[in-house]
């Protein structure tokens, strides 16, 4: 009779064993709201187009109906500013944190020391493009160019103090490097940079607000149709107003991306600032002023946050014995892999998995062999045992 009792406690025991094994391990079956984990969209290729001295006044719906139409679906700034006069100042601003000395327009260069974005992108493993409308290519250093119809828009002139990188040498006499500043007519969307430089009609330059208007108009949809336009940001922009306010004058810009909705930025910005937003999307270093320049935040991907559940299960032999110290791999779609080992009754169990996601369960376990799940996980789940073969 004692010997009775005492076989029936031990199997108590054991039983209560398993049950506290399994609260701990998590026999969990309602979803647990964890500390969130931030997620984001993956900007892979920015479009920066320019266009020439207008004030931000001068682009009205009536006078300038594509520009009104971009800025007011996408994110409309009402006080960006060129940082300065002439033109050429400007655009080495934008690429360089830096005018690099120069206060005109006349024909300069800068040694292959001087950084600059185009550097900073090829170090980086990045791609780029400076599409200048009627390049004659083959790394002209020719100051002015009257070509044909290159891509969109009339033909035109193409001027070299509107070429942001032809003046470093890092770009001009490395022949890769050079032989990405290309026609407008070779535009290639898939990059993730480019610069976009219309002709001197096409840019307002010379031509009218109406024939700038309609370039953007014709233009915009090569980026907008792209089979990447999930992952882009193109910005347009002018170099300089016609006032001096805040150095440059007031001038029109604005970014469209597929996450951005109709707003009105009026924080205060200027080209240092969108350099460093771009050097920031790229993970690169602050050029120059743009390491003291503010990064324009209202145009990046909005972080968003997905609930941290729970997976959990058993391991389990291939006769349905429990598998204690099992190596259970959780693999997620990024390359990332998280690792637990199973309890003496082959339970484990997953904290902090991010919902909305697929992954793929693997285990290794000494002397079984087990096939990986893919499983997706939009709540805690439970009861995911892994059986071996």
């Amino acid at each position: 009779m004692t010997r009775r009792i005492s076989t029936i406690v031990f199997l108590l025991l054991i039983a209560c064993s398993v049950c506290l094994a399994q609260r701990r391990v998590g026999k969990v079956r309602t979803q647990m709201q964890a500390p969130a984990i931030t997620q984001s969209i993956q900007v892979d290729h920015v479009f920066w187009i320019w266009f020439e001295n207008r004030e931000i006044s001068a682009l009205t719906a009536a006078s300038a109906p594509n520009f009104h139409n971009f800025s007011t679906t996408y994110a409309n700034f009402t006080n960006f500013f060129g940082v300065e006069h002439p033109s050429e100042p400007n655009y080495l601003d934008a690429v360089s944190g830096s005018n690099q000395g120069v206060t005109n327009d006349n024909h300069f260069t800068f040694t292959a020391a001087t950084d600059n974005l185009a550097k900073q992108l090829a170090t980086a493993g990045k791609s780029w493009r400076l599409y200048a409308q009627d390049y004659p290519g083959a790394c002209s250093d020719v100051d002015t160019f009257a070509g044909g119809v290159d891509g969109n828009g009339v033909a035109g002139t193409y001027v070299r103090k509107h070429n942001h990188f032809i003046s470093f040498e890092s770009v001009r006499l490395d022949p890769t490097q050079c032989s990405f500043i290309q026609p407008l007519a070779n535009f290639d969307p898939t990059v993730n940079f480019a610069l976009i430089v219309p002709n001197l009609t096409n840019d307002m330059h010379d031509g009218t607000t109406a024939q700038g208007d309609a370039f953007l108009g014709a233009f915009l949809p090569k980026i907008t149709g792209s089979v990447d336009w999930t992952r882009t940001l193109v910005i347009v922009t002018f170099d300089e107003g016609s006032t001096n306010l805040n150095g440059g004058g007031n001038i029109f810009t604005a970014a469209g991306a597929p996450w951005l909705s109709s707003k009105t930025v009026t924080s205060t910005y200027n080209h240092f600032s969108m350099l460093r937003t771009v050097e920031q999307i790229f993970g690169l270093p602050f050029l120059g002023s743009a390491a003291t320049a503010t990064t324009i935040n209202e145009i990046l991907p909005l972080i968003t946050t997905a609930a941290s559940v729970t997976v959990s299960g058993r391991v389990l032999s291939s006769n349905g014995m429990a598998l204690r110290n099992a190596r259970v791999d959780l693999h997620d779609t990024s390359g990332n892999t998280r690792s637990v080992i199973t309890n003496a009754f082959g339970y484990y169990r997953f904290e902090n998995v991010v919902s909305g996601a697929s992954y793929v369960v693997n285990v290794e376990a000494r002397g079984s062999v087990f096939t990986p799940r893919a499983i997706s996980v939009k709540d805690s789940l439970t009861g995911v045992d892994l059986i071996a073969r």
